[in-house]
């Protein structure tokens, strides 16, 4: 959280976010598509309805299910803006992983401390559609954020940054 919504330090990049979360996964950081079917319905069910939406949920590299297609379309319908990173399965091409390497969303990959793509990023083209994923890449290697160790502290982190794209979608909304 304190990559999107910090207020000091500069470590926010959009300090005034209102910020919602729904628990797609287990203790052991496993989830199943049950359990992101029903956070992305829960989504719908928000009022006010959220602007754009930001996941790191992934599922296979080639599309074999498209089991999240129904509620990216939902979302789209209503005016969301999906964002999923596409994966960390890098470096070879066609990794993208689903839902991020979807025609209707923003893919996000990252970048490391020299801008460079991470090594671990996954890359494009698209497996199901040939499209060029990702769409936007951003920080996330070795990024200064707030730690949970105490109120005060900071830390180095990773972890895809994609609030600079989404503040920038924000302004166009």
């Amino acid at each position: 959280m304190g990559l999107i919504c910090g207020r000091s330090r500069g470590i926010g990049v959009a300090p005034g976010a209102t910020w919602i979360a729904c628990k797609a996964s287990a203790k052991n950081g496993t989830g199943s598509e049950e359990y992101f079917l029903t956070c992305g319905q829960w989504i719908l069910d928000q009022r006010p309805l959220p602007h754009i939406i930001n996941n790191s949920w992934r599922g296979d590299v080639r599309n074999k299910t498209r089991w999240f297609d129904d509620i990216i379309a939902h979302w789209r319908a209503v005016g969301i803006i999906p964002v999923f990173g596409i994966g960390n399965s890098g470096p070879e091409c066609g990794t993208a992983n689903y839902p991020g390497n979807h025609e209707n969303v923003i893919g996000v990959g990252s970048t490391d401390i020299k801008d460079s793509i991470a090594y671990s990023c996954s890359r494009g083209p698209s497996n199901d559609s040939g499209l060029v994923k990702p769409d936007v890449s951003a920080p996330a290697v070795y990024v200064l954020s707030a730690s949970n160790s105490d109120p005060e502290a900071y830390e180095v982190t990773s972890g895809t940054i994609v609030w600079q794209l989404l503040m920038w979608l924000e302004r166009l909304c």
